[in-house]
């Protein structure tokens, strides 16, 4: 009878909690189908990733975890930036890594890999990467939480992805002493837009430049918890990939959610639909965590598919509960159905 009084216990402070952080949501599987424009393969193009030879994790770095990544096709390289966590200086840190190469799937090179040292960080974390009239912009966030000093978003701008100026205060007075992680931006309407997560919730704001302190926060109209978040356009239409929760375990997956608003509206970009929720298949490197912080590349114009970048792990224990993350990658023609070699 105790046994079955715990466990009731425990299934209603874990509704209790999805009510509080707005995701009774989480209890669903969103099935909502994407509105996709008809695509044909250029012809003569080629693939952009050698799928039949691809084997997962095309990313698998001995001692490391690496998560949160986002990747970009440029000048016959996938530039490929990160979070590594492995042990540094007497503890278990957080590093932005950036790496390349031109084969996915073989060993990187590695382009940096940072803690902060030089910052008096405990670490940094969580890039995601945009690009506007040839600049490509990495934001990023401190990491560990140091005591007096909560977590902060940076930017990192840079013309070639190699070469970059770093640790660039992204949105200072406006997250002023409060925990913020997880920066992403787009640029519309001749404005930067901006989501992060604070205090375990999603915010938005906007500026004029990008290197403005002060921000204009943006209210939020949606269900649900989220971070790591990615703005992407997909024929027209502004989305969001998301790292979410699935069911009363808190499993940890990619959603695919869509602006529910006119984009020329500041207050749309606070209104977010889920619009269904992203399942790679699972494979040897990912029993434990299916796929967390999933990146959406749109590479149709080059092969007529979508590639999701995603973390997997086996042993969840590992490095700071992170988990022995390490990377693969899936694809899809119409971001329902997902392949992997």
């Amino acid at each position: 009878m105790c046994c079955k009084k715990a466990v009731g216990v425990r299934v209603l402070c874990t509704l209790l909690a999805l009510l509080l952080l707005g995701g009774c949501t989480t209890l669903k599987k969103p099935q909502g189908v994407p509105q996709l424009r008809e695509n044909e393969v250029p012809e003569g193009a080629a693939m952009l990733i050698d799928r039949e030879n691809l084997q997962n994790p095309v990313v698998d770095i001995d001692g490391w975890a690496v998560k949160d990544a986002c990747i970009r096709w440029h000048e016959g390289y996938f530039y490929i930036f990160a979070s590594a966590f492995f042990e540094e200086d007497g503890m278990e840190r957080s590093h932005l890594l950036g790496m390349r190469t031109s084969v996915l799937g073989e060993a990187p090179e590695i382009l940096f890999c940072s803690y902060g040292k030089e910052m008096d960080a405990y670490g940094l974390a969580s890039p995601e990467l945009t690009e506007k009239d040839g600049l490509f912009y990495l934001c990023y966030n401190s990491w560990g939480d140091k005591p007096d000093e909560p977590n902060r978003l940076f930017c990192a701008v840079s013309a070639d992805l190699q070469q970059w100026d770093f640790h660039r205060p992204l949105a200072a007075e406006t997250t002023q002493g409060v925990r913020a992680i997880d920066a992403a931006i787009a640029f519309a309407n001749d404005k930067v837009y901006l989501c992060w997560k604070e205090k375990q919730r999603i915010q938005f704001a906007w500026a004029a430049d990008i290197d403005a302190p002060q921000w204009t926060r943006i209210p939020v109209r949606m269900d649900g918890w989220y971070e790591n978040v990615q703005f992407l356009c997909i024929d027209g239409v502004w989305h969001m990939m998301a790292t979410g929760y699935y069911g009363l375990r808190f499993r940890h997956r990619p959603f695919l959610l869509r602006m529910d608003g006119d984009p020329a509206q500041d207050e749309s970009w606070g209104r977010w639909a889920r619009l269904r929720m992203i399942e790679p298949p699972q494979q040897d490197f990912n029993t434990a965590e299916l796929a967390n912080a999933a990146y959406l590349l749109d590479a149709r114009e080059s092969d007529g598919l979508f590639y999701l970048l995603y973390a997997g792990t086996v042993n969840q224990a590992l490095h700071a509960k992170r988990g022995d993350c390490r990377l693969g990658v899936a694809w899809s023609k119409d971001l329902q159905s997902w392949e992997v070699t």
